[in-house]
């Protein structure tokens, strides 16, 4: 029976990996307006949970997109690969047969979370018939227009009814810990996100915008001490620097259809005038008021008629309505060299249209 040889070779060299280092960022926030929906139902917000991790790994996710995926060149499966090595995927293999990252090395915390107040921007209110009239709230800080879904519909409406509300005063902290190999990244979405973006519902309308007040860093580092930042107002001329310089940074090529940010964008840090509802002492609301002013009265200004704003829309979508639909009252008529298009609709969809007689259906 043969014996294997004894040798006196060393053993294989085992190299020891590389440990990932990670850092831990607090950082707190308060929403500066009302938060809009957030919850399962549309248009309310959760009642247990108003401020959820989950959607702001999901925002966070989006803004780094918005901000980082031009470094591909337009590859949408390099795109997809990088944001997954970060924010994580699905257990599985991708369409080339390689293995997924999983689970996300990006942890996200929500904690000292304050919900607020509710408060119903609009009540129901008997008109000069008694019949059920929704107007804005005596004393409403919240921007009809911006919260118009909230009213209840005509068939639902009943004086003195609870109508849908928003939520005012939250405030909350946000631990996320990450790779340090990834800082660049994840500060590009935080910044991204606290400054074009928001929590819940609406955001494009200004419900839920944040202001950033402490920052909390600590590596784990052996005896890394945390720092803590506190983070001051600046001036509009500043900010309009500060958003300048970093969109500056944000470069490449995009895959076709993915929305994102580019120094190429059009912008501006809009001030009210001093004389705009100069008796309304909330800078960030009446900042909030003025921007959807302007924006309501750009989207639904009328050629004025017999001394009336009530008249016909300079926009051409209710004429392009008529023609399709055939229906045209006697006074309404056809407007020469008016082209069937929809413009609006590059403001975000959907777009509801009426008609102003209950009898005669609805368009869309």
């Amino acid at each position: 029976m043969s014996r294997k040889l004894i040798t006196n070779d060393p053993p294989p060299s085992v190299e020891q990996k590389e440990q990932k280092k990670f850092i831990s960022e607090k950082r707190s926030y308060k929403l500066i307006t009302p938060l809009y929906g957030g919850g399962v139902e549309p248009n309310k917000a959760d009642p247990i949970t108003v401020v959820r991790a989950t959607e702001i790994r999901g925002h966070l996710r989006f803004w780094w997109r918005a901000t980082r995926g031009g470094a591909f060149d337009g590859d949408l499966d390099k795109m997809r690969r990088h944001e997954e090595e970060i924010w994580g995927s699905a257990a599985g293999k991708d369409r080339n047969g390689n293995e997924k990252p999983g689970p996300s090395k990006v942890t996200v915390v929500v904690k000292n979370s304050k919900s607020g107040k509710k408060y119903s921007p609009f009540e129901v209110v008997p008109n000069r018939h008694g019949k059920p009239q929704v107007k804005a709230r005596q004393g409403n800080k919240v921007p009809p227009y911006a919260a118009f879904p909230l009213q209840p519909e005509q068939k639902e409406q009943r004086i003195g009814m609870q109508t849908d509300s928003v939520t005012d005063g939250v405030s909350f902290s946000l631990e996320i810990t990450y790779n340090s190999d990834d800082t660049s990244d994840i500060h590009a979405a935080l910044w991204a996100w606290e400054t074009f973006g928001g929590i819940g519902a609406r955001t494009r309308r200004g419900f839920g915008a944040l202001q950033l007040l402490t920052i909390e860093k600590k590596s784990d580092e052996p005896g890394s001490d945390p720092r803590k930042e506190v983070i001051n107002s600046i001036s509009a001329r500043d900010l309009k620097t500060e958003v300048k310089d970093r969109l500056e940074t944000i470069t490449g090529t995009w895959p076709p259809g993915t929305p994102h940010l580019s120094n190429a964008m059009l912008w501006k840090i809009v001030v009210p005038p001093k004389n705009y509802r100069k008796n309304n002492k909330d800078d960030v609301n009446r900042a909030w008021q003025y921007l959807v002013d302007t924006l309501k009265s750009f989207r639904q200004n009328r050629r004025i008629k017999n001394g009336k704003p009530f008249g016909r829309s300079y926009w051409p979508e209710p004429e392009a309505i008529r023609k399709i639909t055939g229906d045209r009252l006697p006074k309404h008529a056809a407007l020469p060299n008016q082209a069937d298009k929809f413009p609006r609709g590059q403001f975000g969809l959907p777009i509801i249209f009426k008609f102003k007689d209950d009898d005669k259906g609805e368009p869309t």
